[in-house]
């Protein structure tokens, strides 16, 4: 298996290196940050912020990715445009989540809201979720609030990952109940790694991870040809749920569970799928 050159790309602009709305946009339109994986903002003007957003919301192709954002920290995240592997990765995780839900016969009582951007109620907190679902419930009741976010990323550190994830707590006030880290971890020797984690709102208000698992290729997989589901392999982490993944009914139908309706479980065989889909994505 031939080794990749792999490079973390992320840039994070301060106050003092903040360029100026009109040359940060001038930059993006030019490519300049093409190679970037995510863009953290800091401090940077409050105002020229929201322009970028107003601007980076136009854009009808190649668009970034608003992660999070706070507007009395001026703590912002981009994403910039999403890579196929996070695309093919996210359209297979939310493509098992509907099955389940039509197998069941509960996909009347859920919407999948993909990549809606949500606000918080004071519109202090943006976020855009790279899939997301909520209870019809909810949507009766005009709460835009879904119940379940995903993020995926790619070259993105793990540490900026927890951070979404902990500002898509803090901005909903528990009313998101699970968020789902893919971690797509590219290594040099070709053997990439597939990291998932289930985080959900802890009863004393901090996010608490109870499901983490990593798949990773066969040691001894040698095959000219591209490996299957069955070459891969699933590892828990220590102190995490046994497989299979649990998505509790009530955090995601945001009610009690009537006669025949279940948590929605995601056995390894879709870890080990959704892998097999997304390693063709990074020869």
């Amino acid at each position: 298996m031939q080794a990749i050159n792999v490079q973390m790309q992320r840039l994070t602009v301060n106050a003092s290196t903040w360029p100026g709305q009109t040359a940060f946009i001038n930059l993006m339109t030019r490519g300049a940050y093409a190679e970037m994986d995510t863009i953290t903002f800091d401090g940077a003007p409050h105002d020229e912020i929201q322009g970028v957003m107003s601007w980076i919301e136009q854009q009808q192709s190649q668009k970034s990715t608003l992660l999070f954002y706070d507007s009395h920290t001026r703590e912002t995240i981009f994403r910039v445009p999403s890579s196929m592997p996070q695309q093919v990765t996210v359209g297979r995780f939310s493509q098992y989540i509907r099955g389940f839900s039509s197998n069941t016969g509960i996909d009347p009582f859920i919407r999948g809201c993909g990549s809606t951007t949500v606000k918080s109620k004071d519109d202090r907190f943006h976020a855009e979720p790279d899939a997301s679902w909520q209870p019809v419930s909810r949507i009766r009741r005009k709460d835009p609030c879904p119940t379940i976010m995903v993020v995926v990323g790619e070259t993105q550190s793990h540490s900026s990952l927890r951070r979404v994830m902990q500002g898509w707590f803090k901005m909903s006030e528990g009313q998101v109940r699970i968020v789902i880290i893919i971690d797509i971890r590219r290594q040099e020797s070709g053997k990439h790694e597939f990291v998932f984690e289930k985080w959900r709102y802890g009863e004393d208000g901090e996010p608490l991870c109870d499901t983490e698992i990593s798949v990773t290729l066969r040691p001894d997989f040698d095959s000219p040809n591209l490996p299957r589901h069955d070459d891969f392999i699933i590892t828990t982490k220590p102190q995490s749920r046994p497989l299979p993944m649990v998505l509790e009914f009530g955090l995601v139908y945001d009610r009690v569970p009537g006669p025949r309706e279940e948590d929605i479980l995601i056995p390894a065989l879709t870890f080990q799928d959704i892998a097999s889909y997304v390693w063709v994505c990074l020869l």
